[in-house]
């Protein structure tokens, strides 16, 4: 997860759309089954059905917390990021109000502007976006390496 989220992280403003596509649907692939066969061993063969239960409710929760904390994160970059670029163009409140609340708004509203405020619009909202990816990635890879250093410390020791 550090490695993937390093590798997004270090993605430039050219490789939005790369950067995304080439991460997702790869997130869960090596951490569910390590996870569950290290909570699944600890649990008694007669409590096999709570410990599943455990994994899931823990896999849901996590899921949904991860995707609340980072998606804030991400949307706080992006509209910090792109408030201050379009600060002084001549964009109307509407326009920028607009591009603020999404990115898929900003583009479809791009095409309608004229040249130099096309390419003004759209350089600010991939930068504001790929900066708030960076946050997000920095934060995720935080998380990663405090929470594998607790478990590294609060692990009982095989024998």
């Amino acid at each position: 997860m550090v490695l993937g989220a390093a590798w997004v992280f270090g993605a430039r403003d050219g490789d939005c759309h790369t950067a995304v596509r080439g991460r997702h649907g790869r997130r869960h692939r090596l951490r569910p089954g390590t996870a569950t066969d290290a909570l699944m061993t600890a649990v008694p063969v007669s409590e096999e059905g709570m410990g599943s239960a455990v994994n899931d409710t823990i896999r849901e929760l996590s899921g949904t917390l991860g995707v609340g904390i980072m998606g804030s994160l991400q949307a706080g970059t992006y509209t910090t990021g792109l408030t201050d670029a379009l600060r002084g163009s001549y964009l109307s409140q509407d326009i920028l109000g607009a591009s603020k609340e999404s990115v898929m708004a900003a583009e479809s509203i791009s095409g309608s502007l004229p040249g130099t405020l096309r390419r003004l619009l759209d350089d600010s909202v991939a930068s504001a976006f790929m900066d708030g990816l960076h946050s997000v990635c920095l934060a995720a890879m935080t998380i990663a390496l405090i929470a594998a250093v607790v478990a590294i410390v609060a692990m009982p020791k095989r024998r």
